[in-house]
């Protein structure tokens, strides 16, 4: 308790110094300054009823009593500049047309767990098979997904599993959807995938990636794709998983996917 009763005391008085003085910060909470004085301080702490006032007297966080003020300010500004472009892409999708509707795309992209077969971006001579999981929340479909264990470790990119997972969202349109997702750190990990609505086989979709990065020799950061509609069953959805962890070349994925991603035919 001793080290919160300390933490709380050097935040309140950081707090205190952006007002006029002490004294009519303790007359404007209606606390006596000796009792005041305490909190300072730090040793003693106000009962729960006062906290909450003086938290709305300095519009700060409950986080007061256990963290330094500065680290709470510096992760709210964080958070303000990610709810102003959050708020602004939610302007921007206001352009997005009454008729894109994913009613007539439901047999083209069901809920469930699929996969995207794509040229590895970082590696040439490699070939990536993702899960991706749909679902629809409220008439938004969702993805999410996690990159391949092996392929972070060889890219040297060691991260636990939540830094590893990607989400994203899917917008249609007339001739197939575009799929665009986000990593934590979305400069390693911005990506947008448009899948057409012909069908390369009664389960396979084909389409491209791209990945928003500079050019750089010997990466690429647009190929062509193939996005797999899987059967549900949980037997089914594992032998994907196990076959979507290992390191494949061109020459291990099937002749179907393999004609259709093959570098020869990449854009440029």
């Amino acid at each position: 308790m001793s080290d919160k009763l300390t933490i709380f005391g050097q935040n309140l008085r950081a707090l205190c110094r952006r007002k006029p003085s002490i004294s009519s910060v303790a007359r404007d909470l209606e606390v006596g300054r000796v009792q005041f004085g305490r909190y300072l301080n730090g040793t003693s702490f106000p009962k729960p009823d006062l906290l909450d006032r003086i938290c709305r007297y300095f519009n700060v966080d409950v986080a007061i009593f256990i963290r330094p003020l500065d680290e709470i300010e510096a992760e709210q500004k964080d958070w303000m500049k990610k709810a102003n472009a959050l708020a602004y892409l939610q302007s921007a999708a206001s352009y997005i047309e009454e008729s894109t509707t994913y009613e007539g795309f439901s047999r083209h992209l069901p809920d469930g767990i699929h996969c995207l077969w794509l040229n590895s971006f970082s590696d040439l001579s490699s070939v990536h098979c993702r899960l991706m999981q749909v679902r629809t929340v409220d008439g938004t479909r969702l993805i999410k997904g996690y990159d391949r264990v092996g392929r972070l470790i060889s890219d040297n990119f060691p991260a636990p599993l939540l830094k590893k997972e990607y989400r994203g969202t899917v917008l249609a349109s007339s001739d197939g959807f575009t799929i665009l997702t986000f990593g934590q750190a979305p400069a390693r990990h911005l990506t947008m995938t448009f899948i057409s609505l012909d069908y390369i086989a009664e389960n396979l979709l084909g389409g491209f990636s791209v990945l928003s990065r500079g050019e750089y020799a010997g990466r690429r950061r647009i190929t062509r794709c193939v996005f797999q509609l899987l059967p549900q069953s949980p037997v089914d959805i594992l032998r994907q998983a196990r076959i979507c962890e290992k390191k494949m070349t061109l020459e291990d994925v099937p002749e179907i996917i393999r004609n259709a991603i093959a570098p020869s035919h990449d854009l440029v």
